[in-house]
């Protein structure tokens, strides 16, 4: 872990060390040549059509270089032998080789693991106002409809014929239990079958089922952001080359010519790096998922070795719902209201004498 970490932290030194470099050699260059051209800013000299042109000719290089470059650094950094979306890719394939004869049981893993991480994120918020003791029987036995009987006084449930008693709360930790069970702190996890595969695409990280998800939206905001930021960029770096004059002399033409040469070749080099740090970023992030991925796996193995989870049979699954169906039906039946049948009364018999 330290020394993945330390990779990372040197290859983002080296990258921001490069950037900084080209970009401080281009300043230099550009102060240079603008003293040896003697330019200028001249907004009188700002010509709409002129700046259209050159915008779009900047913008569309800009966007092919910054593609190619991220197509470029995305490809080095995932074929890199001791890169870090190697390591990640060797150690998911090996997770998911060691548990290749339990696989069958993933999904109910993914089901119990859900809510066990759920119940955990309650409990975490919860033990913030309330004894450990407390929060527990509120995260596993109380309903938010059981909230406002249970400020009012101690409450038994009956839990597969266990009664369960639970003391009276106050209104202030009724107000945190109902906001632990409204949903807030429940975990947001993808398919079970997104943890089985290394390529699959399918806020707040509060579980590393959640991560999946949140690697993916990281992802694309860093495109979408980066895309933007550049094209953003590439828009002002147009307009203040469109307010470039050279002072009249001799080489004005020529100098115009060089100065446009300068800023199409700054913009396809910018383009390029710029695409390339997001191809790099995506990587990581990438790799960042599939170790999540992998420590899902991991957790799998490890809890059904220790027997912490154990698996239902097709069997028992089937005959858990036959019974919940059976117990749902008897309800349904005991809450039809049978109509009373009212009997005619007996006619009165005279005997003779009487």
């Amino acid at each position: 872990m330290n020394e993945e970490n330390g990779t990372t932290l040197k290859q983002r030194i080296n990258i921001k060390m490069t950037y900084y470099a080209i970009g401080a050699v281009t300043v230099l260059v550009f102060s240079a040549l603008s003293a040896v051209w003697n330019l200028i800013l001249d907004p009188e000299h700002f010509n709409f059509n002129t700046w259209i042109s050159n915008s779009l000719i900047l913008i569309g290089i800009s966007i092919i270089m910054t593609l190619i470059g991220e197509g470029w650094g995305k490809e080095r950094s995932m074929a890199a032998v001791n890169g870090l979306f190697q390591g990640a890719m060797f150690s998911f394939n090996q997770a998911l080789q060691e548990i290749d004869p339990i696989k069958i049981y993933f999904s109910q893993f993914f089901v119990w693991f859900k809510d066990r991480e759920t119940k955990n994120n309650r409990l975490q918020f919860l033990m913030k106002k309330m004894d450990g003791q407390e929060a527990k029987k509120i995260v596993d036995y109380i309903d938010k409809e059981d909230l406002a009987e249970l400020v009012q006084h101690p409450i038994i449930k009956d839990v597969g014929g266990r009664k369960v008693k639970i003391k009276k709360i106050s209104e202030e930790k009724a107000a945190y239990a109902y906001e632990a069970l409204s949903g807030k702190y429940d975990v947001s996890a993808s398919s079970y079958s997104y943890y089985l595969f290394a390529n699959s695409s399918k806020a707040k990280v509060m579980s590393i089922l959640d991560e999946g998800q949140e690697r993916e939206k990281e992802i694309m905001k860093n495109k979408v952001f980066s895309r933007s930021y550049k094209i953003a960029t590439f828009v002002i770096f147009s307009i203040v080359f469109s307010m470039l004059t050279v002072a009249e002399n001799e080489g004005a033409g020529s100098s115009t010519m060089w100065m446009n040469i300068l800023s199409r070749f700054g913009s396809a080099l910018g383009g390029f790096i710029s695409g390339w740090l997001t191809g790099v970023s995506t990587v990581k992030l990438m790799s960042t998922t599939l170790k999540s991925k992998t420590e899902v796996l991991t957790a799998f193995k490890q809890f059904y070795d220790r027997k912490v989870f154990v698996p239902k049979s097709y069997e028992e699954e089937a005959e858990e719902e036959i019974e919940e169906y059976e117990e749902e039906k008897r309800k349904a039946e005991e809450a039809v209201i049978t109509p009373e049948v009212i009997q005619p009364k007996p006619a009165m018999v005279t005997m003779k004498g009487e």
